[in-house]
């Protein structure tokens, strides 16, 4: 399963550098479902500990409104917040700016949890090459896309904007069938 790779991905991973994972699904349900159980995997003993002081960052990027309320302390605007929060308590002012917490959180998170659609959402920009002459931006080791039989196929290219190593497309065709958009694919059978 998904949560058993993503698990195997992080104990196992034999670079120094921490893995960075991106999973992209086709809905908000879906990729909700995906973080409760990561969440359960490695967030039993973490709850109260500050975001930056846990060993597997889980953020989920998106619309809070959009999320399960169970997933919204892991909405990266939260993730901001706490971290700025952290700075007024001690100073009254906040530690570092909005952009700085937020380019923080996305290259120290080890799993960024998004639809799809979101996978272009404000901040990721950061993973993306700007120019030739440019130092090379971050890179995701690995990009997992769930449901991908679910994505109609410009969805599934969304997140490989970004520079990546290792790409894993995960679908049941048994559980759900894919999405079929074309007439003459329909009746061929696809």
């Amino acid at each position: 399963t998904l949560i058993g790779i993503v698990h195997n991905l992080l104990h196992n991973w034999p670079k120094k550098k921490p893995l960075r994972i991106l999973i992209g699904t086709p809905s908000n349900g879906a990729i909700d479902q995906v973080g409760l159980r990561l969440r359960a995997l490695y967030e039993k003993t973490t709850r109260c500990i500050p975001w930056l002081s846990r060993r597997v960052k889980l953020v989920r990027l998106g619309q809070d409104k959009a999320m399960n309320p169970l997933m919204r302390d892991l909405s990266v605007d939260r993730i901001i917040t706490e971290i700025r929060d952290r700075g007024s308590a001690i100073d009254g002012q906040p530690s570092i700016s909005r952009d700085m917490a937020l380019e923080m959180i996305l290259t120290e998170a080890n799993v960024i949890m998004t639809t799809l659609n979101s996978a272009h959402s404000i901040g990721m920009e950061l993973f993306r090459m700007t120019s030739p002459d440019a130092p090379p931006p971050p890179t995701f080791d690995v990009v997992i896309v769930d449901e991908a039989g679910q994505s109609i196929e410009p969805h599934i290219y969304m997140p490989m904007i970004y520079p990546v190593t290792k790409l894993i497309l995960i679908g049941d065709d048994k559980q759900l069938p894919a999405t079929v958009l074309s007439q003459a694919a329909a009746q061929a059978g696809l």
